[in-house]
């Protein structure tokens, strides 16, 4: 796998990954512009108005969201959903549970529908509560197979990239089976904007993928890093011999060493 490591007055060009002067307006690999740098009062001011990676604001936090699923499903729903699209370890973890609870959910409320078709004694407007439940249900199912879908997909990009250190998209393409090496780019496009492959980036007109390393300062714990298996992701980490917890740096599941 190709690395790149950049110095105390360089960084990574945001198009193609290339390291360039932090004084440069142009990226002499690929041409594009950088963006200009925050103002030191409206940098300081995005800083601190958005959530640190991996936090969430409060309102995803599962004490609200299993509030609202209990008084108002729907908008309960609707949360979980925003925090699995944030919340990396979630969509690793949550597919198989989601799928089988909607299938329960829609399963019982479906059947209480048709109950309530053949019931003289059923309340007004009960036959819409349940088949509203049932759809609610049916959808989190379908949620919770399309993640497990993508949560399988992930765990192979990620072992062919970085347990295989692959650095060729076509030989990527290859190992999945897919002819359409286009697609795949994309795909690991996805991955990489997502979260699930930090610190990599794809170079478009060579098809290859650089891994990018950040120079090692002074403050790096000597001796040997313990290397270790994501249970979560399948991600080979590399972690100081003095940590006891940690996460993972592509799923962000937490570990005990």
């Amino acid at each position: 796998m190709a690395s790149k490591v950049k110095g105390p007055d360089e960084t990574f060009c945001e198009s193609c990954g290339a390291v360039i002067k932090l004084q440069a307006e142009l990226c002499p690999k690929c041409g594009v512009r950088r963006k200009p740098a925050p103002t030191a009062s409206g940098g300081q001011m995005a800083k601190q108005s958005l959530p640190q990676d991996g936090e969430l604001p409060s309102y995803l936090g599962y004490p609200a969201i299993g509030c609202l699923m209990i008084l108002f499903w729907p908008l309960g729903l609707y949360l979980l959903v925003m925090r699995m699209r944030r919340d990396r370890s979630l969509q690793m973890a949550s597919g198989q549970t989601l799928y089988i609870a909607g299938l329960v959910i829609g399963g019982v409320f479906a059947l209480a529908a048709i109950a309530a078709i053949g019931d003289p004694k059923s309340p007004p407007g009960a036959f819409i509560v349940f088949v509203v439940l049932a759809a609610g249900g049916f959808f989190l199912a379908r949620k919770g197979a399309n993640t497990k879908k993508l949560a399988a997909a992930t765990r192979r990009y990620i072992d062919i990239v970085v347990n295989q250190k692959q650095s060729s998209v076509d030989n990527v393409a290859s190992i999945v089976g897919n002819s359409d090496v286009q697609k795949v780019m994309r795909d690991l496009q996805d991955q990489i904007d997502a979260g699930f492959l930090k610190g990599y980036s794809i170079d478009w007109t060579t098809r290859e993928i650089t891994r990018h390393v950040a120079a090692a300062t002074s403050s790096t714990p000597s001796g040997p890093p313990v290397v270790f298996s994501c249970k979560a992701c399948g991600a080979q980490n590399e972690v100081s011999n003095t940590t006891s917890s940690i996460k993972c740096d592509y799923c962000d599941s937490p570990h005990k060493m």
